[in-house]
């Protein structure tokens, strides 16, 4: 049985972590880490887990299901007020098997280790163009062996992360909202927040959640068609 698997790795490296009191830390990594298992257990090959106490590591079998869990993990960042850098790295895992996060390896792991320590730490422009919308939280994706275009997915998260930045306050909380309940109608939402339903309709035009969604669904469809091609190519390479 082949234990090498193309996957995506998620790095997330707390910032300032020796000022963060070691508990509310602590518990913030362990409220993160089990939100994102729960919800992506069936597209995990390493859990997401707590490595040399200030970072978070999971490794994803899907692309599209991994910008998933990067866009939760970053907003989960939020929620607890952590700062961190996020690096998302493309390769292979080198053993699926191994459960231990620190021995996990392979150049996904790898590349996402050099996507947060060479080029987000020593702020190097290649990804400092990519992080003008937030300074806690930065992200950068990379491939060292180029067969995935890293630059034009970083373009892609740069775009939707720069138009959920804008958002205010009350269109988030109408949004998350929303996207929690999706079987409600726009009468039933503006029951809740006792908006009426022009209110909720303006407040959804006004955060771009529309263009935001379809760019989010295009990003996932482009991540999957890469993901499926580097698969095709690899096979027929054997």
């Amino acid at each position: 049985m082949d234990n090498r698997k193309l996957c995506l790795a998620i790095v997330a490296d707390i910032k300032h972590s020796g000022i963060v009191r070691n508990d509310r830390l602590k518990l913030a990594v362990e409220d993160i880490s089990q939100q994102l298992n729960a919800k992506y257990k069936e597209h995990l090959i390493h859990e997401f887990a707590l490595k040399n106490g200030d970072e978070i590591v999971g490794v994803m079998s899907s692309f599209a299901e991994g910008y998933s869990a990067y866009k939760q993990l970053y907003e989960l960042l939020e929620h607890h007020k952590l700062k961190a850098y996020i690096g998302l790295g493309v390769g292979y895992m080198e053993d699926i098997y191994e459960k231990d996060v620190h021995k996990i390896y392979g150049t996904a792991i790898t590349n996402a280790y050099r996507a947060v320590n060479h080029f987000l730490k020593m702020n190097k422009s290649e990804a400092r163009q990519f992080n003008n919308y937030n300074k806690d939280i930065t992200t950068y994706v990379y491939d060292e062996d180029q067969l995935f275009p890293y630059d034009a997915i970083n373009h892609f998260i740069t775009y939707i992360n720069q138009k959920n930045a804008k958002r205010t306050k009350k269109q988030i909380e109408v949004i998350a909202y929303m996207e929690n309940n999706p079987q409600l109608n726009y009468k039933e939402i503006s029951t809740r927040f006792n908006y009426s339903e022009v209110n909720i309709y303006k407040i959804l035009q006004r955060s771009e959640y529309q263009l935001v969604k379809d760019a989010e669904d295009s990003l996932r469809n482009l991540l999957t068609f890469i993901q499926k091609s580097l698969v095709h190519t690899s096979l027929e390479l054997r």
